[in-house]
């Protein structure tokens, strides 16, 4: 489930109480979380293990492990990201949320905290990953041909 961006079964709608923000905001950080999780338990296992055992992990490949899980699930991360940007016309004229109808577009404040989360989450979960893709694919292979 956390690959889907789901984090309910975690029940922390019992702590934060239950709203539509906290659903989605609660979904970003989820994702954020489980990237802290990997690098954690990367750099717990070069203190816990000795370089000589297999469980001490590297690094880069501590690294290499969170950026290809990061990869599996950045259409999902994306997806996520662009919800509140996704509207429908009511009849009465107003807009709805394709994904959470009980949110008005552009007239709820609810909808205006989404928003801004949406916007921090595309400039520092979905952007730098992109910008750093394309670093690896337009300048790397130069550098290893010069080299």
């Amino acid at each position: 489930k956390p690959f889907a961006g789901e984090f309910s079964f975690l029940r922390v709608e019992c702590l934060f109480g239950s709203s539509q923000v906290l659903s989605y905001l609660w979904k970003i950080i989820g994702f954020v979380f489980l990237m802290c999780w990997v690098l954690g338990l990367g750099a717990l296992s070069r203190v816990v293990f000795a370089k000589e055992s297999k469980m001490h992990l590297h690094a880069d490949n501590v690294f290499n492990a969170l950026c290809t899980g990061y990869q599996a699930m950045f259409t999902t991360i994306v997806m996520l990201m662009i919800e509140p940007f996704r509207c429908f016309d009511n009849p009465d004229g107003s807009q709805a949320m394709t994904t959470k109808p009980s949110v008005m577009c552009y007239d709820s404040e609810d909808h205006t905290w989404m928003y801004i989360s949406a916007c921090g989450g595309l400039a520092f979960l979905v952007l730098p990953f992109i910008v750093y893709v394309m670093w690896v694919t337009l300048v790397l292979p130069g550098q290893s041909i010069s080299e």
